[in-house]
């Protein structure tokens, strides 16, 4: 049983970038380019779509004003 492979070897794990990294990516001049989500709190960023804004970890939607 020496040279026996083993069939569920994990691969390298990924690291996850720190929330000021990701932070720092949505920031362009000092103001926000996306909305957080008021729910999860910090860095986590909403999805912007044509009537609505839409948070994919908690499901939270808001919807936009129309003038």
């Amino acid at each position: 049983m020496g040279n026996v492979k083993k069939s569920n070897v994990k691969g390298k794990k990924q690291r996850k970038p720190s929330k000021s990294t990701i932070k720092a990516h949505y920031y362009v001049n000092g103001k926000k380019n996306k909305r957080e989500c008021p729910k999860c709190g910090l860095a986590i960023f909403m999805a912007e779509h044509k009537d609505r804004f839409h948070c994919g970890k908690c499901g939270f939607t808001e919807f936009k004003k129309q003038a």
